[in-house]
């Protein structure tokens, strides 16, 4: 699966709607690698014959699926497709119309490969898409191998080396935990080697039956990759706050913020986040904002400082039926324990705190 960037970004900053509108399939006889391209003239389209982009009848529909939010689609067909060159079709790439019909100016949004490449022979074609889902927003690589330390994955598009390094892997089977990849290997466009900070991945219960997510720690909640996708979750307006949480939480289908284990009493009211803004690093789109600041912690608290959750304000004030964006762990090179407040101002920071809060790879 490659997500082009344009895709990421718009989910993210809601500039792109998967709800409504006209989508097409096109076929393609070379694998993009290139999450820049945008639009349809820079992919290698299959031509000639009957070879024309099939039109869906219906958007995509989207849903969650292994703590993972995906959009899946119809089956598109194409009839008798003619032998048009050596060239076999090696992959489909969904794509969405800006005018009255397919133009090469429209935005491609993600390809899929084919699980074996398809040489035509005159007959119909039908198009059958990835079971897990045409795009996935949450745990979108799968894990083919996993050592003590080390996991491979497989990758539609280049890798650099270490490009991952300093991000934290977070596997769909074990929410609650989040690994620092400390090195990487270089890929074109095939598979890539984690070597993680970790006592023993196979241990903790890190499998090939798991899904692979990065960010920058923590915990996206589904209901915002779910929203992403349909339009049911909005970060581009509204307020945001960051509550204090003492026990980190294990289950990312949790809604709201009453689900939370909150720092409570003295001055750990919830503080507003400042400067929420979208933005891009090499071919990841984040949503970010200043770490949240509480002045003057006092002392009277037993338990230890774990991390912040976000939460988006519905009403006029503050509420325990907000619902939650993500949970964040307070950074390990700081307080590699939690922190104890100790009357002093506390800086929220993510790890590291240049990452932001989503990222979408």
């Amino acid at each position: 699966m490659l997500i082009f960037n344009t895709t990421k970004t718009g989910l993210l900053n809601r500039s792109l709607n998967l709800t409504s509108g006209t989508f097409y399939y096109h076929l393609v006889t070379t694998a993009p690698t290139d999450p820049t391209v945008t639009q349809v003239s820079g992919l290698a389209i299959a031509t000639g014959g009957n070879y024309a982009p099939t039109v869906l009848s219906s958007p995509p529909s989207s849903l969650l699926s292994s703590q993972s939010g995906i959009l899946t689609t119809q089956s598109p067909s194409w009839s008798l497709l003619t032998i048009a060159g050596s060239n076999p079709i090696v992959g489909s790439v969904l794509c969405r119309q800006s005018g009255a019909t397919p133009a090469t100016t429209d935005a491609p949004l993600v390809y899929n490969p084919l699980p074996v490449p398809y040489i035509p022979n005159g007959s119909d074609f039908t198009l059958t898409p990835p079971a897990g889902g045409v795009l996935r927003m949450g745990y979108d690589y799968i894990v083919t191998s996993v050592t003590a330390t080390t996991v491979m994955f497989s990758v539609a598009h280049p890798v650099g080396s270490n490009e991952l390094a300093g991000r934290s892997a977070v596997f769909s089977n074990l929410p609650g935990n989040s690994y620092p990849v400390l090195s990487n290997t270089v890929s074109s466009n095939s598979s890539v080697t984690l070597t993680l900070q970790a006592t023993n991945l196979v241990a903790d219960g890190v499998t090939t039956n798991s899904r692979l997510r990065f960010n920058t720690s923590g915990i996206i909640f589904t209901q915002v990759l779910l929203g992403l996708l349909n339009r049911a979750f909005d970060l581009s307006t509204g307020t945001f706050y960051a509550h204090l949480i003492t026990t980190a939480p294990s289950d990312p289908a949790f809604t709201q913020v009453a689900q939370l284990t909150l720092a409570a009493g003295g001055n750990y009211a919830p503080v507003l986040l400042t400067n929420a803004a979208f933005l891009t690093s090499g071919n990841t789109a984040i949503w970010r904002a200043d770490d949240p600041v509480w002045p003057g912690l006092t002392t009277n608290l037993a338990a230890t400082i774990k991390g912040f959750a976000v939460a988006k304000r519905v009403g006029a004030s503050f509420a325990t039926t907000d619902p939650i964006v993500c949970y964040k762990p307070i950074s390990p090179t700081q307080f590699p324990n939690g922190y104890t407040p100790n009357s002093a101002t506390f800086t929220a920071q993510t790890t590291p705190a240049t990452l932001g809060l989503l990222r979408f790879l």
